[in-house]
């Protein structure tokens, strides 16, 4: 299915995304290759990057006692005042960096007194030996990190588990945030409401690298991340995940079993899997949508995989087995040399086992969601749509186009109720170009 040799050929650009709006003729040479061709890439990862940024080594695997601990660290910079047992070289207060002693590399570090603080305002990298993970186990029921509003966040080579909170598990992040993470495990978090894995509550950037998020739980939404914007006066958010994997993730509420953004984000997935994940209702892989007023955004899918999802499990009507896209101005959706397969819609007449487009409240907003040398295979829905679910357009002239092109193929899914590859709600349709629609299967 992934064709190496021509997925340069046309793709596309982060930065210059109105394309979804732009008709059915669009020219997508232009717009991109970013994601394709490895343009999109955080970069962290690299001790002291930033000259004469101070540096503070942890050597000392516990939470307290001699020596500087990793709370010890954080606390360095959080207050800026150097702690007993530490050493910091370098000038405090601009790209701040942890790194770890060579001696605690594969190590486990238990935190007894609770959650690590991240002060508003400081930008802090915490930088371990990427092929050897330092563990950060959270105990007394508390979580790993929580960040503080207008901070600069940033981890590398860290395994995250245990954490337990109301909500983010591992990592609660104001708004607005800037947080990145690479070569990263998170694991085995719980949130009693949102966010299992991660909480990024308001505006701000996300970028995670080679990361591995898996069997987080949360209580209502996002089993891995949950990212929600606060206010219509807050946009220009974003999600970026890059060479990783969201897998085994559970909502065990409402929505959103891997991924739950809601407001106006845009999310961009490449090289990544999400597979494995459950929801209670909606989205069991991703859900995003429901943007603020007229903005447009998209969820970018490249070189990726979306598979072996469900939603719908506890019984109730949870649409979108591998992707929802919510109602009021959900995002566009843009798939390229991906494959979207396994998925399943479950309960009573759920819709779209694969993907479930929702309608826009926008008058007048024409939306094409494109599935370019996408697979879109081997997905069931209870409801309609096995493959692709498009709901009615209930607001004025509002239209939604699925355009799949360059070996596009919707093939081998079922559904209980009516349109086996895809079902068409009224004002929408399908341009089909060099792709196919077969083998699909419907009551």
């Amino acid at each position: 299915m992934k064709k190496q040799d021509n997925r340069c050929a046309y793709g596309f650009n982060y930065s210059a995304v109105s394309s979804p709006w732009s008709g059915p003729d669009l020219d997508l040479k232009p717009i991109a290759k970013a994601a394709q061709c490895g343009a999109i890439g955080v970069g962290i990862g690299l001790i002291n990057s930033v000259a004469n940024a101070a540096i503070v080594t942890v050597n000392n695997d516990g939470d307290a006692g001699m020596g500087c601990t990793l709370r010890k660290a954080v606390l360095t910079f959080s207050s800026n005042t150097v702690q007993d047992g530490c050493v910091a070289t370098g000038s405090m207060g601009a790209d701040d960096t942890i790194a770890f002693a060579p001696s605690l590399s594969g190590q486990n570090i238990t935190l007894t007194d609770g959650q690590l603080n991240i002060s508003g305002g400081e930008s802090i990298s915490i930088e371990a030996n990427i092929t050897n993970n330092v563990t950060v186990t959270a105990s007394t029921n508390s979580r790993i990190f929580s960040v503080d509003s207008d901070s600069t966040f940033s981890i590398a080579g860290l395994t995250l588990t245990g954490g337990s909170a109301a909500n983010g598990g591992a990592i609660y992040l104001q708004s607005p945030h800037n947080f990145s993470a690479s070569y990263c495990e998170i694991r085995n978090n719980r949130a009693d409401n949102f966010g299992g894995g991660i909480n990024a509550r308001g505006q701000g950037t996300m970028t995670i690298e080679n990361c591995t998020i898996t069997a987080n739980t949360a209580g209502q939404d996002g089993g891995g991340i949950y990212a929600s914007l606060l206010s219509t006066l807050e946009t220009s958010s974003t999600i970026t995940l890059t060479s990783s994997m969201v897998s085994n993730n559970t909502a065990t509420g409402d929505e959103g079993g891997g991924i739950w953004s809601y407001g106006t984000r845009d999310i961009v997935i490449y090289d990544t899997q999400v597979t494995g994940n459950t929801s209670a209702n909606e989205g069991g892989g991703i859900f995003a949508g429901n943007g603020v007023g007229t903005a447009k955004y998209f969820l970018a899918l490249g070189n990726s995989t979306i598979s072996s999802n469900v939603s719908g499990y506890g019984g109730s009507n949870g649409s979108g087995g591998g992707i929802y896209f919510g109602y009021r101005n959900p995002p566009a959706l843009y798939s390229i040399n991906s494959d979207i397969s396994n998925n399943q819609a479950r309960g009573t007449s759920a819709n779209g086992g694969g993907i479930a487009i929702g309608n826009s409240t926008v008058d007048g907003d024409v939306r094409f969601n494109f599935l370019l040398e996408t697979s879109v295979s081997g997905n069931s829905a209870t409801g309609d749509g096995g493959g692709v679910f498009v709901t009615n357009n209930s607001t004025g002239d509002s239209f939604n186009v699925v355009s799949a092109k360059y070996g596009a193929r919707i093939n081998g899914n079922t559904a209980d109720g009516s349109g086996g590859g895809i079902f068409l709600g009224n004002k929408s349709a399908l341009l089909l170009s060099d792709g196919t629609v077969n083998n699909n299967t419907a009551s």
